[in-house]
């Protein structure tokens, strides 16, 4: 059993490699959901475009880890903060 620090009803977990645009567009729709608690972790693989960038101007947790995309969401699932 975990230990929740945090209330969040799900956690998004988005594995990222230069795609900021893409994920920018992405990050706003979810952040245009008012109706549930949720956190967004973005596991980055050392992108080299704006994702950086982006993830912080939207208030975004952000892990830059040299991951591939099924390792990237494993650990965004065992960082994460809540239990869906």
């Amino acid at each position: 059993m975990r230990l929740i620090m945090e209330n969040y009803d799900i956690s998004i977990i988005i594995p990222s490699k230069n795609n900021d645009l893409k994920l920018k567009k992405l990050i706003e729709s979810i952040k245009e959901n008012k109706n549930i608690n949720y956190e967004v972790i973005v596991v980055d693989n050392f992108s080299n475009d704006k994702t950086l960038e982006y993830c912080n101007e939207m208030n975004v947790k952000i892990h830059q880890n040299n991951f591939k995309r099924a390792k990237a969401k494993n650990y965004g699932a065992r960082i994460s903060k809540s239990n869906y």
